[in-house]
């Protein structure tokens, strides 16, 4: 980020204009990324949490206190718990997924809006950093793509 803000400022009109977007872009991009990361890591963690729950409700269903026994109800209580951390978490964890399906989709908008300004940089830049984070996050998305992954990798040889 600290290179391509330095690079925008020796920019002017369009290009600086283009820099600028790739950005903010890539600035909210990182931020999604990171959010769904965080949703995913407490998905993981809330199922392991759930996990434990269920176990205690097993064992105080089955085998229960050495003074009490048994306790179903006891039991229904850490089932429930059990289900309300993994719905909670599952609920967060779809809508950071939803969140970044929407980013890229807005952002591929965008990558067909540089294209027709014959921007051929900022199109690779950007086709290829979503593409990047649709292979890390999202691999069952169906993206379609304003350019393939062929075009990005012609038009990087042309550049060179």
């Amino acid at each position: 980020m600290k290179r391509l803000n330095s690079f925008s400022q020796t920019q002017e009109g369009m290009s600086k204009r283009a820099i600028d977007a790739l950005v903010f872009i890539f600035k909210d991009l990182f931020q999604k990324e990171q959010e769904l990361t965080t949703a995913e890591n407490a998905l993981a963690k809330a199922e392991r949490k759930a996990q434990s729950q269920e176990q205690l409700a097993e064992r105080t269903e089955t085998v229960g206190s050495p003074l009490s026994g048994p306790n179903p109800q006891l039991a229904a209580i850490y089932r429930k718990e059990a289900a309300d951390i993994r719905g909670k978490a599952t609920r967060r964890h779809e809508a950071a997924l939803k969140a970044m399906k929407e980013k890229i989709t807005a952002y591929n908008v965008s990558v067909g809006y540089f294209q027709s300004q014959g921007s051929t940089e900022v199109v690779i830049a950007l086709a290829s950093s979503l593409f990047a984070v649709v292979d890390r996050h999202l691999p069952d998305f169906d993206f379609k793509p304003t350019v393939s992954r062929e075009w990005i990798e012609q038009h990087r040889r042309v550049q060179a």
